[in-house]
């Protein structure tokens, strides 16, 4: 029984621990860098700023809400370049 409460001993102290040090890493990051994003940025979507091109081309934001581009607007996603003829 004593080696069990050692080991939930070991076990809450590391939670402890991890818990701490990862706020304090947190709290030095919010104050050095920032955690997050410039509000265009996050706007435009995270994709475009961090890789240049958007994820989702058929859908772009209207009013603040995801809405289907028009028809025929953005390439469907892995559609080929050239139509292929028979």
């Amino acid at each position: 029984m004593a080696l069990l409460t050692a080991q939930i001993v070991g076990i809450l102290a590391v939670g402890l621990f991890v818990v701490l040090a990862s706020a304090a890493a947190w709290g030095v990051l919010r104050a050095v860098i920032g955690i997050r994003v410039p509000a265009d940025e996050e706007q435009a979507g995270l994709d475009v700023g961090e890789h240049g091109i958007s994820a989702y081309p058929e859908f772009h934001l209207a009013g603040g809400a995801a809405a289907p581009a028009a028809a025929g607007s953005a390439p469907r996603i892995g559609a080929p370049a050239v139509e292929r003829t028979r």
